[in-house]
C-alpha cells in the first residue's frame, strides 16, 4: 500500500521524464489491473478488508519472544528436561539474593530461607548456598554452648577415673566469620558471596511448574529477593512490543492530521490504503495464528 501511494504521489511531479522501456511495460501491466472506477466499489471493498480484518484482530494473542529468539525444538527442550531431572544442577536463571548489614545477619536471613525453601523440596528444588556448610552466628552459637558442655562432662568423668585434676586446652568462642570461612575453603564453594554483606542462594530443580512458588518465597523476608532472569528478559521484550503498537497508533494519528491539513478533503484517499494493509496485516496475523510478538510488530513501523 505504501509503495502504491508513494508511485501515486510522485507521479504528478514528473510530468516531463521520458518514458523508458521498464516504466511502459509497468505502465501496460498496471493499466490491466482491476480499477475500482466507482465510491460505491471502493465502499464494498474498504468494508470487506475492514471487516475481515476485525475477525482476524479477536484472534489476536501475544508470545513470548525470548522463545523465538531461542528458536529451540520442543523435544529438545523436553530432553533438556528430563537431563536436568537427573543431573539436577542449579539454575543459572532463578536464585534469590540475600543482604544483610553483615556476614552474621545474611547467614541468619539465609537460614530462615532455607526453613522456607524445604517445603518445596517435594517438588524437586534443592537449594545451594554457602549456609550448607557454614552455619548462622547464632546456631554456631548454640553449638559451641553444646559442645563446652559435653567437654566440661567428659573431663569431669576423665578426672574423677584418673584421680588427676585435667583442665581443657583454651579454646576459642568466637564464631566462624564469612571471611575466615572464605579463607579456608576453595573458591567454588566461596563465590556464591558477592561480599560479606550478600551473598546468592542458587537453586536446583527449577521448572516451568515451580517457578511461580519461589517468587512468593522471598515474601515477609526483609531484603531477600528472587530474581529470575529469563522472566524479567521476557518482560522486557514484552514492554518494547507494547510501545512500538503505541508507537505505531500515534505516528498513524499524526500521519492523518499532517495529510489533513495539506490535502483537506482528498487525505483519505493516502490515508485509507495506508490503515487499511495495517488491519489487514494484523487480522492476517490473527487468522493464521500468528502471535504477536516485538518482530512482527516492527515491520508494521515501515
Amino acid at each position: 500500500c505504501t509503495f502504491v501511494v508513494v508511485m501515486l504521489w510522485m507521479a504528478p511531479f514528473v510530468p516531463a521524464m521520458s518514458p523508458s522501456r521498464f516504466s511502459r511495460a509497468f505502465a501496460n501491466f498496471f493499466s490491466k489491473l482491476p480499477a475500482l472506477r466507482t465510491t460505491q466499489s471502493k465502499i464494498v471493498l474498504l468494508t470487506f478488508i475492514f471487516a475481515a480484518a476485525a475477525s482476524g484482530l479477536v484472534q489476536l494473542s501475544t508470545t513470548n519472544e525470548l522463545r523465538l529468539i531461542s528458536g529451540v525444538d520442543k523435544e529438545l527442550l523436553s530432553k533438556q528436561a528430563a537431563l536436568n531431572a537427573i543431573l539436577n544442577p542449579a539454575s543459572p536463571a532463578q536464585f534469590f539474593v540475600v543482604e544483610g548489614s553483615s556476614g552474621c545477619d545474611v547467614l541468619s536471613k539465609t537460614a530462615a530461607l532455607k526453613i522456607r525453601l524445604d517445603e518445596l523440596k517435594s517438588q524437586g528444588i534443592t537449594m545451594l548456598a554457602a549456609s550448607r556448610f557454614l552455619e548462622s552466628c547464632e546456631k554456631q552459637k548454640e553449638n559451641r554452648l553444646l559442645a563446652s558442655r559435653a567437654n566440661a562432662r567428659a573431663l569431669e568423668l576423665l578426672s574423677a577415673a584418673t584421680n588427676e585434676k585435667i583442665t581443657a586446652s583454651f579454646t576459642s568462642q568466637d564464631v566462624l566469620s564469612v571471611q575466615t570461612w572464605q579463607k579456608s575453603v576453595p573458591e567454588a564453594l566461596s563465590r556464591t558471596w558477592i561480599n560479606s554483606r550478600q551473598a546468592i542462594v542458587l537453586l536446583a530443580g527449577v521448572n516451568q511448574d515451580n517457578v511461580s512458588e519461589l517468587s512468593k518465597i522471598a515474601d515477609g523476608l526483609a531484603n531477600v529477593s528472587f530474581v529470575d532472569t529469563t522472566a524479567n528478559i521476557a518482560q522486557s521484550l514484552a514492554y518494547f512490543r507494547d510501545r512500538v503498537l503505541e508507537v505505531l497508533c500515534w505516528a498513524t494519528g499524526l500521519v492523518g492530521v499532517v495529510l489533513v491539513v495539506v490535502f483537506r478533503r482528498s487525505f483519505l484517499r493516502l490515508w485509507t490504503p495506508c490503515i487499511a494493509g495495517i488491519a489487514l496485516t494484523l487480522g492476517t496475523l490473527g487468522w493464521l495464528n500468528i502471535p504477536l510478538s516485538l518482530f512482527s510488530v516492527l515491520p508494521l513501523i515501515l
